[in-house]
């Protein structure tokens, strides 16, 4: 398949990309669109024109060079891939935030609320990556002053909530993820 013109979007449409065809592909599509014409659910396409292929007589179809098709156009949605790379993209970047946290010494239940990851998925993570802060049953927490400031730094961060974790882990490196989240749900347990 080559472009008719390379790079050059469709100028009636920013997110459509218009493409010249193979012969041996221009027939395979021909043929994948009759199939689906035969299948097609009312309203799906100009019902005219589906009703008309549909009631075409046999000796037609038998006639019906499938090279006398001259014009197939094939649409590419341009937003299509753009989303699909965006959600690639979150995704590399969401299991960089994982990672950030197991090697970070957060817990199994701060995966779970922060990743929504089933407990065991949490579990697993844990155990295949040493972390370099041990993770007690009860982390030992911080002076109240440094509390005080590690709360304070929380109520200024903003953003989604695994991202806001990271950055709170940087200002308080010394400190393990599961440790912070001790800290800043010390009143609601």
């Amino acid at each position: 398949m080559k472009a008719s013109q390379p790079g050059r979007v469709d100028p009636a449409s920013t997110t459509r990309l218009s493409l010249e065809l193979a012969p041996a592909v221009h027939e395979l599509i021909v043929l994948a669109a009759i199939r689906a014409i035969q299948s097609a659910e009312p309203g799906g396409a100009d019902d005219g024109a589906v009703q008309r292929i549909r009631n075409a007589p046999v000796d037609a179809w038998a006639r019906l060079d499938q090279r006398a098709i001259q014009k197939v156009a094939v649409h590419i949605d341009l937003n299509s891939i753009a989303a699909a790379l965006d959600h690639a993209r979150n995704d590399s970047k969401l299991d960089e935030l994982v990672a950030y946290f197991v090697a970070n010494g957060t817990s199994a239940p701060l995966l779970q609320r922060v990743f929504n990851l089933p407990r065991r998925k949490s579990y697993e993570l844990l155990a295949q990556v040493p972390s370099a802060f041990s993770v007690p049953k009860k982390p030992r927490l911080p002076e109240p002053r440094q509390r005080d400031e590690i709360h304070a730094a929380w109520s200024s961060l903003k953003g989604p909530l695994a991202e806001c974790y990271v950055e709170l882990h940087r200002a308080f490196s010394s400190w393990s993820l599961a440790t912070l989240d001790q800290v800043l749900n010390e009143f609601s347990r």
